[in-house]
């Protein structure tokens, strides 16, 4: 968290570090994880959104082997939350090809990468099996959580669509388009509310 600075701030923020929570720097200077709209305030997260957790590999791994960052986002999957999963795999698609660029490792025993399991456990996911989604071109990888292989699938891509929304400077424009996608970045922090933004320009919804 010392060389991502933004990364640290949202998980003392979200309770997962010690410390007081920390006001977000100016919009100007805000980057990393998150966008200027996040600068704004930090919502108490709601419980009927899919949560972010945002993980910090502590040991070894032969992610950060491959040269991967030690962080990333973990989405754990619900069928309670179903809706916010439907369209992951087309979002993800407007990036690249999920099935010839994306390498979707599922680990449902935790044996594969317990490392990242343990990281999520850390971060205040319930112990559940995992979907590791790497993209080794874009230097990108984030984490499915849940009970079904099929839900894991479906968190993990959801997970990367959000870290190549946040590399590429998108999260605002795809939390805009994706109504559903938009509220979960809400929920992290990482974008104003997509509804709160429609009744400040008066619009209905």
């Amino acid at each position: 968290c010392r060389s991502h600075p933004e990364f640290g701030m949202l998980c003392r923020n979200q309770g997962l570090m010690g410390g007081p929570p920390v006001a977000p720097p100016p919009a100007a200077s805000y980057g990393g994880w998150g966008g200027a709209a996040a600068a704004s305030s930090y919502a108490e997260p709601s419980a009927e959104v899919p949560s972010v957790h945002f993980i910090a590999l502590a040991s070894e791994s032969k992610i950060t082997a491959a040269g991967l960052a030690a962080e990333a986002p973990a989405i754990p999957y619900t069928k309670a939350q179903k809706e916010y999963f439907s369209g992951a795999h087309n979002m993800l698609c407007e990036f690249v090809d999920p099935s010839e660029e994306v390498t979707f490792e599922d680990d449902p025993d935790g044996v594969l990468f317990p490392e990242v399991s343990a990281a999520c456990t850390a971060a205040g996911a319930e112990e559940n099996g995992i979907c590791v989604a790497t993209h080794a071109g874009l230097g990108a990888w984030a984490v499915g959580l849940g009970p079904g292989h099929e839900g894991r699938m479906r968190a993990a891509k959801l997970a990367m669509t959000l870290v190549l929304c946040q590399n590429q400077g998108k999260l605002e424009e795809f939390g805009t388009n994706n109504p559903e996608f938009g509220l979960v970045l809400a929920n992290a922090g990482l974008i104003e509310n997509p509804r709160k933004k429609r009744r400040k320009g008066g619009g209905q919804w």
